[in-house]
């Protein structure tokens, strides 16, 4: 039976419409509840999640159908005005973030492009000393060694991590991140400077998982 119709952008290939149906969505459904399970639904009266992206994302829409149903609060904004930075947010006022202090997120690798590169400006644009940058790319990699191996950095978390976190709200724990592969680069200056962990689903699963039709 038909639940709708979705179109689907694509960065890499032309836009595309697809037939979902019940069956289909419930699937995908009860999959990413058995991803998140452990993690995230089985404590979800303590969560909240920060809804951004438009219903027509299956991302997006996956995700705060599960939400929905597990108990999980959420609150909705826009990339306009996510952050203190935001082009919609008057000079002086609070970003979504700041004041929602979400625990939960959900995103595309674009949107943690974009703030790693935010992260990886502030010492390396023109002007700053040498010295920065070096210690921005010693920091990344000394937390990332130690996470790798079973560890945590609380120095590193305290007087770093703390304050780039302050700009997401200071509570966010997790990150899902789907829709497309998401760079090396990124998930290293995300694990390490936002101390977040990084649920990647990957984008065969958001999307193709569960399309019954494209036309």
């Amino acid at each position: 039976m038909l639940l709708l119709l979705l179109l689907l952008s694509s960065s890499s290939s032309a836009h595309s419409g697809v037939v979902q149906t019940h069956r289909n969505f419930v699937g995908a459904i009860r999959a990413l509840v058995a991803f998140l399970n452990e993690d995230i639904i089985d404590d979800a009266p303590n969560h909240v999640y920060y809804g951004f992206l438009p219903l027509a994302h299956s991302l997006e829409m996956a995700a705060e159908l599960v939400f929905f149903s597990t108990g999980v609060r959420i609150g909705y904004g826009s990339p306009y005005t996510m952050t203190d930075n935001g082009t919609a947010i008057i000079p002086g006022q609070k970003g979504d973030l700041r004041l929602l202090r979400p625990t939960l997120m959900a995103g595309v690798p674009l949107i943690l492009d974009r703030i790693r590169k935010t992260l990886t400006d502030r010492f390396e644009r023109p002007g700053r000393a040498i010295f920065w940058k070096q210690l921005f790319k010693y920091f990344c990699a000394y937390k990332n060694f130690w996470i790798d191996h079973g560890y945590d950095t609380p120095l590193v978390n305290h007087f770093i991590c703390k304050k780039v976190q302050g700009q997401l709200g200071g509570r966010v724990q997790f990150m899902i991140i789907g829709g497309a592969p998401l760079s090396p680069d990124t998930q290293r200056v995300m694990r390490a400077f936002l101390n977040v962990k990084l649920l990647i689903v990957s984008a065969f699963f958001l999307v193709n998982f569960y399309l019954e039709n494209v036309f």
